[in-house]
């Protein structure tokens, strides 16, 4: 189904083209463009968006003006410029000051809450998706429901409501896109993992059966990562370095430096597990060169994967890095991470 949506836009796109229609070219070229990101963080390469970003200027339809924008920060948000991506938010919502669009404004709302995640900003994510929630009441749409729900739970489940996280990721609806029914699955895996449950695993399958049929390679990037914990906690480790292979080279593909430096934090723990503390300490300073030390969601795991390396290098600094990782969560109130370190054996 995937390869056929692309075949007929770009039929729709070679119609546009021939009957001159540039506003309904600069619609389907931001369609392909959103499924190419989809793939990467990039989508087509800068090429593809220069175009986009050209017919659309000339297309001089406000509409899709915006959408431009809520695209852009979506992609720039993949890329992790954060900043960049608040701009064309902000960029996005003066021209629907003048020209209002509840449709456009819902999703800026779940751009600019999937933007406070990643800020670990929980209470502004909150306020942007009561209102997206909203104005899903005035638009119908279901795609934008259920991002906002799978959303909502995933900050439920930083702030330890296992319970309500569960019930909205489980009441995920079923025609949803694949990108959004990942991510309900994905979180899911996170909860049974944080609990140490043994329906971890069954979670995980799930997960990986929906990546084999998925088109999307980006959208499901963060999938592997939960599958490498379980593997460490259970000492799996020639299983577990093959995976992280794997993991890691996809991760550079999509050119996810966050993502990246997440996997090699398990690499490192395992590294040291398996006492080659050498290979332990160059993995971390990699991932600390990826900026891990400064992302605000990372970072605590940043501090308490130094502090269980040092702690099998038996060095007394290991209990500094572990109080600090301890402090980043408990003042973002990250109460998964708490849990989750807790059921690896650390004092949360």
């Amino acid at each position: 189904r995937g390869r056929a949506h692309v075949h007929e836009h770009f039929l729709a796109l070679a119609f546009a083209q021939e009957t001159r229609d540039t506003k309904q070219e600069g619609w389907t070229r931001l369609h392909l463009f959103r499924m190419a990101i989809g793939q990467s963080t990039h989508g087509d390469g800068t090429a593809s968006w220069d175009q986009l970003r050209r017919v659309v200027t000339r297309a001089a339809d406000p509409h899709l003006t915006v959408a431009l924008h809520e695209t852009a920060a979506i992609a720039e948000g993949q890329k992790g410029n954060i900043r960049g991506a608040h701009k064309h938010v902000t960029t996005g919502r003066s021209v629907l000051e003048a020209y209002p669009s509840d449709w456009l404004a819902q999703a800026l709302e779940v751009a600019e809450g999937c933007l406070s995640i990643v800020e670990f900003d929980l209470e502004s994510a909150e306020t942007h998706f009561r209102e997206a929630k909203r104005l899903g009441t005035v638009t119908g749409s279901e795609t934008y429901l259920a991002a906002t729900r799978v959303n909502t739970a995933h900050i439920a489940l930083f702030r330890g409501q296992v319970r309500t996280a569960s019930v909205l990721l489980e009441a995920a609806p079923i025609e949803t896109p694949p990108s959004v029914e990942l991510a309900a699955l994905e979180g899911l895996a996170r909860v049974q993992l944080a609990l140490n449950s043994d329906s971890v695993q069954v979670a995980i399958n799930r997960v990986r059966e929906h990546r084999l049929s998925s088109s999307s390679s980006y959208s499901i990037r963060w999938a592997g990562l939960t599958q490498c914990k379980l593997l460490h906690r259970q000492g799996r480790h020639d299983e577990l370095f093959r995976t992280l292979d794997a993991e890691e080279s996809a991760a550079r593909q999509l050119g996810d430096d966050p993502l990246l430096a997440a996997l090699l934090l398990v690499r490192a723990e395992a590294a040291a597990a398996t006492d080659d503390l050498p290979s332990a300490g160059r993995v971390l300073l990699a991932a600390a060169e990826l900026g891990i030390a400064a992302n605000p969601e990372l970072q605590g795991h940043f501090h308490l994967s130094v502090g269980r390396v040092l702690e099998l290098a038996h060095a007394p600094a290991s209990e500094v890095f572990r109080a600090r990782a301890l402090r980043l969560w408990r003042h973002r109130r990250n109460v998964l991470a708490l849990i989750e370190a807790e059921s690896f054996g650390q004092p949360a």
